[in-house]
């Protein structure tokens, strides 16, 4: 069992399965992240439908858009409910003058800001089902509640948002980690061998057009 990150006694996985623990791990191709603590959800945190729209920042790049667009509110990704591919964008935050009141909050823990707002790919935290990851375009902030993966530059999200979402990824997951909680620590230490696929983007974008015309 010494291939496995954290040396788990998985004796009922098959030689094939064994065999998957020779590939690098996600977090040496991707960026794995926590989400923010904001020490007072009932009063930063809404729906995006409770307010007007004029209220609300959509699609900034960075921290830049955001300022110039001089909104009180900020979409952010704080987890949900399960769903593959796309969803669970319902939530907003309080985030006027750069998030200045949750930054001071005596509670709040605001987690790597240099990466607000890209595009990632996202799971809840903490779920009693199963395992499921989608895509987040750009202009999101990022709650505790959602952890996810970040990737640089000309990496391509959709190949590995289609292994996340694998019977392979699910199988993995549940050998290192067969609790409720999905940090992005045991996320980043699943075995990934990233090869570039047209086939498999294009299969990927058609699952999140799907899931996206169900949410709509």
């Amino acid at each position: 069992f010494s291939k496995i990150p954290g040396l788990p006694i998985a004796y009922w996985i098959s030689s094939n399965m064994y065999l998957v623990f020779d590939n690098p791990p996600i977090s040496s191709q991707f960026i794995p992240k926590f989400g923010m603590s904001v020490g007072d959800g009932e009063r930063f945190t809404r729906f995006w439908f409770e307010l007007a729209q004029c209220d609300i920042a959509f699609e900034c790049s960075n921290e830049n858009e955001y300022k110039l667009q001089n909104r009180k509110w900020c979409v952010v990704d704080k987890g949900g409910t399960f769903r593959r591919w796309y969803g669970n964008k319902t939530n907003i935050l309080w985030w006027k003058n750069n998030g200045v009141d949750i930054k001071t909050h005596p509670k709040s823990a605001v987690r790597s800001p240099q990466f607000f707002f890209k595009p990632h790919i996202s799971w809840t935290l903490v779920s009693s089902g199963a395992y499921s990851a989608r895509f987040f375009e750009k202009g999101f902030l990022l709650d505790t509640a959602s952890n996810c993966l970040y990737f640089p530059n000309g990496r391509d999200p959709f190949v590995v948002l289609g292994y996340l979402n694998s019977k392979v990824a699910s199988n993995i997951l549940s050998i290192l980690n067969p609790t409720i909680n999905m940090s992005c620590g045991v996320v980043g230490s699943v075995d990934f061998n990233f090869v570039k696929s047209e086939k498999i983007e294009r299969l990927v974008r058609h699952s999140i057009s799907i899931s996206l015309a169900d949410c709509d």
